[in-house]
């Protein structure tokens, strides 16, 4: 599933770009495949339990694209399994969702 919604995604969209409405749209898409059944996010209708709740972070486009990429904390990276636009639909989409969030 998260293949075909990647491939979507991927031609729809620049890499590491600014955020449009079309990539935020994707981006949302790709959290709740790819993160939402870890990860708890309102904006993305998420209620993961296993890692931290992303409403709580405030986290910056460049902090997401990294620890999605490499992992840590627990987390898996995921450079080798999503596409630089997929992560950066991604990336986008959290960073709006949580900006103001956190310190």
């Amino acid at each position: 599933m998260l293949a075909a919604i990647g491939a979507a995604a991927a031609a729809a969209s620049p890499a590491f770009g600014a955020s449009t409405p079309t990539n935020l749209k994707q981006g949302k898409i790709l959290f709740v495949a790819a993160c939402g059944s870890c990860h708890t996010l309102p904006a993305a209708g998420t209620h993961g339990r296993k890692g931290p709740n992303l409403a709580d972070e405030g986290s910056s486009y460049a902090d997401v694209v990294d620890q999605v990429v490499q992992g840590g904390g627990g987390m898996p990276g995921f450079g080798k399994s999503l596409t630089k636009r997929q992560v950066g639909n991604i990336a986008a989409f959290v960073a709006k969702s949580t900006a103001g969030r956190g310190d």
